[in-house]
């Protein structure tokens, strides 16, 4: 879970691998990363390990079947980010972002939303017409959804190559 926050996704992830798998969250900021660490504690989940450090600089440390980046436009808009990520994914992992993104023009109170929400949570504005472009490039078999409140937030997924880079 790359930018996973205060661990949002957490639960579902962990459901998805079971008690088995693993899961990694990877966060700079610590205040995220201490309500993360609780909702970890909170369900005695071992199996669940926090990184605290950049996208960009994480140590992730293992071969992964899938990335999530969710609701994390500044990550998808740093490509050592991105290439940090898929670094660590084995080839054909599944890959998913989801998040905001600029609807059709005419709908300009959905875009005002967007607008708001993105001066909250993002340091810049630029790339939102296609937040995924950077990442798309990286994955086969890429699709997108854009059709969720009113084009606003978008689902994109798609697989790692075939076989890792050289």
């Amino acid at each position: 879970d790359a930018g996973c926050g205060t661990g949002l996704s957490l639960p579902l992830l962990r459901a998805a691998v079971g008690p088995r798998g693993d899961v990694v969250g990877i966060e700079q900021c610590p205040e995220m990363l201490t309500r993360a660490r609780a909702c970890i504690a909170q369900r005695g989940w071992r199996n669940v390990r926090l990184i605290e450090a950049s996208v960009e600089d994480a140590a992730i440390g293992l071969r992964a079947d899938a990335a999530l980046f969710h609701f994390t436009h500044d990550i998808l808009r740093a490509p050592a980010a991105i290439d940090n990520v898929l670094a660590a994914l084995r080839p054909r992992a599944s890959v998913v972002a989801c998040g905001l993104k600029w609807a059709p023009p005419w709908a300009w109170p959905v875009n005002a939303f967007v607008w708001g929400a993105a001066l909250h949570s993002a340091s810049s504005l630029a790339g939102l017409d296609a937040p995924w472009s950077l990442l798309a490039r990286h994955l086969d078999a890429f699709d997108l959804d854009s059709t969720l409140l009113g084009g606003a937030v978008y689902i994109a997924h798609g697989t790692t190559h075939q076989e890792a880079p050289p």
